[in-house]
């Protein structure tokens, strides 16, 4: 079996990595959890878990435990990148929808759990994505471990982009089949990889990321594509941050590319990004769809999804059609931010709605998180010990529905604060 790299991407990072052992009792992890992690999560400074109070859009109300108050902030840190999750005709649809069909299934969707709406969903979906069926999963985690639970056996052998997503690599934990990760967006060495792997003439299946959602960069995809084809192996394509980003359409890095949708085996998606709610899917042929609904237990054995959310799902999907303009709008906003964090000095890039901005290992991320919050800047933080420490940044996600005046707010924050940490 090769062996993972020693020193994880921040995707596959946590905590858990500084503090835990593999010697240590429980007791003995706990304790080192309650004296460093809980310290440390506790610290009035501590920014994560901050309550919402209000609806989910570009300027949020937040409430301040130290001011013990309810704040307005701009939102730069939320992956609901179309605005949908606060959209007025996605609203309207899915209070008729509650009215009609109540708020739950009360079951798992093989037996009493699906509804005419589910199979609308399903069918709206597989036309979105090209497919010919489509599998609905409570969440995108689930989705990814129940695909990987029905279709990969300890007999293959699995290639993977190092930077894959941690969901990815705790469905790995499920199989003893050789685990081989290529180096991030590198095809040069990922063909090294399928050269030797070819030669033992197992099933190889080659997992990457539409949108990799830390450094917010995409795939070369017709020259994967081309790779994978030449070395005959199937291909698990996750664009859980590129549906509803990437296309005319949002349809995702396929239509962004615009390769055979054909030539990829699982199309993986979910709900919490651009469609603004909760849930995941997995888009394939009939039969693999199939074979997915009745052999991926984290599917057989979970509830299904809320009609609230289904429909909130089938209106995303007419309203990324007949509203091409707010995906329109969504690129305007990031070319502008990358022309504007360009002015002042920050020198950064992305392909999707996510711009991260790197900082050296020196850079007191706790301090400027808190400076940013007590601007009014909501934006999301990297930091060690979760992640390495040449490993931390600020994560800016951005939103069709942010304004000109919230844009340039954030570029002048951002700014201010950089200045004041001799970061510019």
């Amino acid at each position: 079996m090769e062996q993972l790299s020693a020193k994880p991407h921040l995707e596959n990072f946590s905590i858990k990595d500084v503090i835990d052992s593999e010697n240590d009792s429980f007791d003995e992890r706990l304790g080192k959890f309650v004296t460093f992690g809980l310290n440390y999560l506790d610290h009035r400074q501590n920014l994560y878990r901050r309550s919402i109070c209000s609806p989910m859009a570009n300027r949020v109300k937040v409430y301040d435990e130290n001011l013990e108050k309810e704040v307005e902030m701009v939102m730069f840190g939320s992956n609901n990148y179309l605005g949908l999750a606060n959209n007025a005709e996605v609203k309207q649809a899915v209070l008729d929808c509650v009215a009609r069909y109540g708020v739950g299934a009360g079951g798992p969707p093989l037996l009493n759990g699906t509804t005419s709406l589910h199979k609308q969903a399903e069918e709206k979906l597989s036309k979105f994505k090209k497919q010919e069926d489509t599998v609905i999963f409570s969440s995108g985690f689930i989705a990814q471990l129940g695909w990987m639970a029905a279709l990969l056996s300890d007999k293959d052998i699995v290639i993977f982009d190092e930077y894959s997503h941690a969901s990815f690599f705790e469905g790995l934990r499920m199989f003893r089949c050789r685990k081989v990760p290529f180096r991030h967006n590198d095809l040069d060495d990922l063909e090294r990889k399928l050269k030797t792997c070819a030669k033992t003439g197992q099933q190889i299946w080659v997992c990457i990321e539409g949108v990799y959602s830390m450094d917010g960069d995409i795939v070369d995809l017709p020259k994967f594509l081309e790779l994978t084809e030449k070395y005959n192996c199937r291909v698990a394509l996750d664009d859980a941050h590129g549906t509803g980003v990437l296309g005319k359409e949002g349809a995702g890095i396929v239509e962004h590319f615009g390769v055979d949708p054909n030539l990829i085996d699982v199309h993986m998606g979910t709900f919490s990004k651009a469609f603004g709610t909760v849930g995941g899917f997995i888009a394939a042929t009939r039969p693999i769809a199939e074979y997915i609904r009745y052999m991926a237990k984290p599917h057989i054995f979970s509830a299904a999804l809320p009609v609230s959310v289904i429909q909130t799902v089938l209106t995303g999907i007419d309203l990324m059609k007949s509203e091409s303009q707010l995906i329109e709008k969504l690129h305007h906003n990031v070319r502008y931010l990358l022309n504007q964090f360009a002015k002042i000095g920050i020198d950064t890039r992305t392909d999707s709605a996510i711009i991260p901005i790197f900082l050296p290992s020196i850079a007191k991320v706790r301090d400027m998180s808190v400076e940013f919050h007590q601007r009014g800047l909501f934006i999301n933080s990297v930091e060690y010990p979760a992640v390495p420490a040449d490993q931390q940044r600020f994560r800016v996600s951005v939103m069709a529905t942010h304004t000109k005046e919230d844009l340039d707010f954030l570029v002048d924050t951002i700014k201010s604060v950089f200045t004041k940490h001799q970061l510019l």
